[in-house]
């Protein structure tokens, strides 16, 4: 049996993947959805995915798949662009088990891209009378999310540091003093 008390409930849904993450973990109550991602990412049909808590040395990858008597069959990152060094980094920490990735855009070195799974959502909506209200709700709210996120990421553009005028505003002057050399 799958370790239900192990189910992380803290996410920050401020952040894009996370709000992704999430949607994935309700649309995963749909068969359809839930058979087509574990084949995608090679797990076997009977696997049960979930958030879990922080499993080792403090580190937390987004999802666990369990095979039905409660051992990890892999886990699993989300990213909305990609992230190998963290993959490397779980790979390293959870070496007894797989560590199955999911970014952003396809061609991106992950088993599976958030692109193909909107990909794959598009064509349940663009049947009308496939799903059933509910679940052509929660299928359009993952596809947007994922869309939303996808066009909002963009690996080559670092973050933007404070023009000089902006340093010389007072409030910035004074923490700077407050600060010193901090």
């Amino acid at each position: 049996m799958p370790h239900v008390e192990e189910t992380y409930l803290n996410e920050d849904l401020n952040k894009p993947e996370n709000r992704i993450n999430v949607a994935i973990f309700g649309l995963m109550q749909q068969d359809w959805f839930r058979r087509w991602l574990l084949n995608q990412l090679k797990l076997p049909s009977d696997a049960v995915i979930y958030p879990p808590k922080n499993a080792k040395e403090g580190r937390r990858p987004d999802l666990t798949a369990e095979a039905p008597n409660g051992s990890t069959l892999a886990w699993i990152e989300v990213e909305v662009g990609t992230n190998p060094a963290q993959a490397d980094d779980y790979r390293e920490i959870f070496s007894s088990d797989p560590v199955k990735t999911i970014w952003g855009e396809r061609g991106g070195g992950g088993d599976l891209s958030r692109e193909e799974i909107a990909e794959y959502l598009s064509g349940w909506l663009d049947e009308p009378l496939t799903l059933a209200p509910q679940t052509r709700i929660n299928t359009q709210h993952l596809h947007d999310q994922i869309r939303q996120a996808l066009a909002g990421y963009s690996p080559a553009s670092p973050r933007a540091g404070l023009s000089d005028e902006v340093w010389e505003r007072e409030p910035l002057v004074k923490l700077r003093e407050l600060l010193g050399e901090k």
